[in-house]
C-alpha cells in the first residue's frame, strides 16, 4: 500500500514539473502575439483604406469589455473568425474571412483579441517578473533600501528595477521605448530590438545606437499641457493618493494638467510590475507607466522622476553640455551599460536655456551603474550633491514651463549671456535673433553680445538695428489685452552714445499709430534723449479699447540701470496703472495718462517681441546701447520682490542647492569684445 503511495505521487509530481515546463515555454512564445495582431490588423486596414487602426486598437478598457462580451455573444462570424484564428496556421483563411467582414465588425474582433492577449500578456509578464523578482531577493538578500536617505531616486529606482531583472530591458535603467518608435527608426532593425522586453538590449548586442536612442525617447509632448492618465483596477488604492500628490506639485509649479481619462486614444495607464519605469514624453495610443506600489511609491522623488519622463525630461547628465559639469569614468561601467551615458539634444527644449541642475530629480546619482561601487560620475564643482529624492527642483519646473510655453509660475527670461554658434542665435527662454536688413548693411550695423553687467550682454548699434526676441501670439508678453493679472518687464540697461535728442527703443510689440487711429496692441518701453540731455523715460500700454502711457523723467543715469515696469490692470483713476522702478526705487512721481489716439476695438497684428528700432519704424537714427537680463513675469511682483529680481536674477525663486552653483558663468565666461551674430 505504502508502495502504491509513493509511485502515485512519483507520477503526479512527474507530471506537474512537465506541465508547469510546457507553460513557460508556452508563456515565453506569447511575447509577439500582440505585435502579429497589430500588423494583420495594419495590413487589413490598409487594404480596405481605412484609418481608423487607432480606434481599433488603441485603447481597451473594462466599460469596453463589457460591451464587448454582450456583442460578442450571437454573431457567428465574429465566433467563426476567433476559431479560425486559433486553428489556421498559415492564417490564409483568417485573412479571407476578415476581409469580408464590414468596418465595424473588423473593429470589434480586433478589440475583443487585444481584450484577450492584453489580459494574458499582462498576467503573463508580471507572473515571470514576480518570479524572478522573489528569486532575486531571496539569492541576494535584498530590502527595500528607501529608508536610505543617501541614495539618488534614481540609485533607488536602479535597485527596485534590477531586483525585479529589469535593468537590461529597459534604456538608461528605468525608460520605457515603444515598438512603435524602434519601428520607425530606419538604422535599426526592427526585428532584433523587438525582443527587447524579454531578452533586454546594449549598444553592441542589439544594434542600439544613439540615433535610435534619441529617436525613441523623444517623442512628443502632451497637447494642451493636458495629460489623461488611468490607474490599474488592480493597483492599490493607498498608493494612487501618493502619486496623486506629486501630480498636484507639479500641477502648482507649472501649466500641466493631470486629468482623470474619459475616452482619450492617448492616455497614461499606471500600474505595477514593471519596476519604476515609463516611457518619454507622448508616444500614440496608451502609456504603460510602471510604479511599483511601495518600492516605488514611497519616495516622492521616484514618483516625481517617472512623471517627469512622462513629461518630455530626459535624465540630466545626458545633456548636452554635460561634460562641462560632471566627470564620468567609463571604466567602472560594465560595457552592456556604457550606452546609458550617451549625451543627445532634448527635441522639445534648448538645454542651454536652462542651466544645468545638479540638484534635478532627474539626474543620476554618483554610483549608478557602478561595477565597483565607487562613483561612475563626480562633480566639477565639489560641494555639489547630485541626484535627490525630495521631488523636482525649480529648474526641472523651468525646464517643463518652457517646453509646454507656460510661464505663469517661472518667468520669461534672456540672459544675454551666451551665443549657439550652430545656430547663430543669443541663448533665452527663446532664441534671439538679430534683423535682416537689406544689404548693402548700413555703417556699424551690429547686433550681438559684449561684456555686460553680469557676464555678457546684448547689444545693439547701428541705424535701424534690432533683434528679434520671438513671436508669441494671443500671450500677455506682447499683448496687454491678456493680462488679466497684471505683468512685470524687468531688464538692465546702459546707454553708449553720447548723443541727445533721439530715442531708444528698449522693448516693443506693438506698431506704432501713423494717425489718430491705434492700429496694433502691445507695450513700448521707450527712452526719450532730448536736446539738453534729460532722459524720459515712457511706457505705452495699447489694448483694445484703452491706451495709457506712464512716464520717469531723468531717473535713468549714464551707467547701468535696472529698470522695471508694472502693469496694473484694476488700479488707478484710469482703471489701470503703470509702476515704473529705476534701481530698486519706484518714480511716485510718474504720471499715468491716457494717450493721445483713438483707440476702438484695436487688434493685435503685430505679435513679435523686439529689442532696438524696427525697420517699419520711420526714424532713422544712430543707436548704441547694451540690454541685459529681460525677465517677464504675467503678473505684479511685489516691491520684495523687485529688490530680489535686481540683485539675484529672474529666477530669485530657486533654492540654494538648485542651479550649477556659478559653474555656468565659468563655463560661459565674460567676453573681452564684441561677437557678432550676423
Amino acid at each position: 500500500m505504502k508502495l502504491h503511495s509513493a509511485l502515485s505521487l512519483y507520477f503526479i509530481l512527474t507530471f506537474s514539473i512537465c506541465y508547469i515546463a510546457l507553460m513557460v515555454q508556452a508563456d515565453e512564445n506569447e511575447f509577439d502575439d500582440k505585435l502579429t495582431l497589430h500588423k494583420l490588423f495594419k495590413r487589413a486596414t490598409e487594404r480596405d483604406d481605412d484609418d481608423s487602426e487607432n480606434a481599433g486598437v488603441a485603447s481597451i478598457t473594462s466599460r469596453d469589455q463589457k460591451k464587448l462580451s454582450k456583442k460578442r455573444k450571437g454573431n457567428k462570424s465574429l465566433k467563426e473568425l476567433n476559431r479560425l484564428y486559433s486553428t489556421d496556421d498559415n492564417k490564409k483563411n483568417f485573412n479571407d474571412k476578415l476581409l469580408k467582414l464590414d468596418e465595424e465588425d473588423r473593429l470589434k474582433f480586433f478589440r475583443q483579441r487585444q481584450l484577450k492577449q492584453d489580459k494574458k500578456y499582462r498576467k503573463q509578464v508580471l507572473r515571470m517578473l514576480r518570479k524572478q523578482a522573489r528569486k532575486n531577493r531571496k539569492n541576494k538578500k535584498l530590502k527595500d533600501k528607501n529608508t536610505n536617505s543617501s541614495l539618488s531616486a534614481s540609485s533607488l529606482i536602479l535597485q527596485v528595477n534590477e531586483a525585479l531583472n529589469l535593468t537590461r530591458n529597459l534604456w538608461e535603467g528605468d525608460i520605457i521605448v515603444p515598438d512603435t518608435v524602434i519601428e520607425a527608426d530606419t538604422e535599426v532593425s526592427a526585428e532584433s530590438v523587438k525582443s527587447n522586453l524579454k531578452n533586454g538590449f546594449s549598444s553592441t548586442t542589439n544594434e542600439r545606437t544613439t540615433s535610435q536612442a534619441q529617436s525613441g525617447i523623444g517623442s512628443n509632448i502632451w497637447s494642451d499641457a493636458r495629460v489623461p492618465y488611468v490607474f490599474d483596477q488592480s493597483y492599490p488604492s493607498k498608493h494612487r493618493s501618493k502619486i496623486e500628490k506629486v501630480m498636484e506639485d507639479i500641477e502648482d509649479e507649472t501649466c500641466i494638467k493631470f486629468v482623470q481619462r474619459t475616452t482619450e486614444v492617448d492616455y497614461v495607464h499606471i500600474l505595477s510590475g514593471l519596476g519604476c519605469s515609463a516611457p518619454v514624453g507622448k508616444h500614440a495610443a496608451m502609456h504603460i507607466v510602471s510604479l511599483e506600489s511601495g518600492s516605488c511609491t514611497n519616495t516622492e522623488g521616484i514618483i516625481a522622476h517617472e512623471l517627469g519622463h512622462v513629461l518630455g525630461l530626459h535624465h540630466t547628465q545626458s545633456r548636452l553640455d554635460r561634460d562641462n559639469y560632471i566627470n564620468i569614468d567609463l571604466s567602472k561601467v560594465a560595457p552592456e551599460y556604457q550606452h546609458n551615458f550617451n549625451t543627445y539634444a532634448n527635441p522639445h527644449n534648448d538645454d542651454f536655456a536652462v542651466e544645468y541642475d545638479y540638484n534635478s530629480v532627474m539626474h543620476y546619482g554618483r554610483t549608478d551603474f557602478s561595477t565597483d561601487g565607487t562613483d561612475v560620475i563626480t562633480p566639477i564643482i565639489g560641494t555639489a550633491l547630485i541626484g535627490q529624492r525630495l521631488g523636482m527642483s525649480y529648474f526641472d519646473y523651468v525646464t517643463i514651463n518652457q517646453m509646454y510655453g507656460c510661464y505663469d509660475k517661472t518667468p520669461y527670461y534672456w540672459p544675454m549671456d551666451e551665443i549657439d554658434m550652430f545656430d547663430k542665435n543669443v541663448v533665452g527662454s527663446t532664441s534671439i535673433t538679430p534683423s535682416n536688413p537689406t544689404s548693402p548693411l548700413p555703417p556699424n550695423f551690429l547686433v550681438g553680445l559684449d561684456n555686460g553687467k553680469f557676464l555678457n550682454a546684448l547689444r545693439i548699434r547701428g541705424t535701424k538695428a534690432y533683434a528679434n526676441l520671438g513671436s508669441f501670439p494671443d500671450q500677455c508678453l506682447v499683448d496687454p489685452e491678456k493680462c488679466h493679472d497684471g505683468f512685470t518687464f524687468g531688464m538692465w540697461y546702459k546707454d553708449k552714445s553720447s548723443a541727445n535728442d533721439m530715442s531708444i527703443r528698449l522693448l516693443s510689440s506693438y506698431e506704432p499709430q501713423t494717425g489718430p487711429f491705434a492700429k496694433d496692441r502691445g507695450i513700448e518701453i521707450l527712452i526719450n534723449k532730448g536736446p539738453s540731455g534729460h532722459r524720459l523715460l515712457s511706457v505705452t500700454m495699447q489694448r483694445k479699447s484703452k491706451c495709457i502711457i506712464g512716464s520717469s523723467l531723468d531717473t535713468v543715469q549714464n551707467d547701468w540701470n535696472h529698470i522695471v515696469v508694472i502693469y496694473e490692470p484694476n488700479s488707478g483713476y484710469l482703471g489701470s496703472d503703470i509702476d515704473i522702478y529705476v534701481n530698486g526705487v519706484k518714480d511716485s512721481l510718474a504720471p499715468t495718462i491716457p494717450c493721445s489716439i483713438f483707440s476702438t476695438n484695436v487688434p493685435d497684428i503685430n505679435p513679435s517681441l523686439t529689442v532696438g528700432l524696427s525697420p517699419t519704424l520711420p526714424e532713422d537714427q544712430y543707436i548704441d546701447f547694451w540690454i541685459d537680463d529681460i525677465a517677464f513675469f504675467p503678473r505684479e511682483l511685489s516691491f520684495t520682490d523687485i529688490l530680489k529680481l535686481k540683485n539675484d536674477g529672474a529666477y530669485f525663486d530657486k533654492g540654494l542647492s538648485d542651479g550649477s552653483l556659478g559653474k555656468k558663468d565659468d563655463v560661459i565666461g565674460s567676453l573681452e569684445s564684441f561677437t557678432s551674430i550676423l
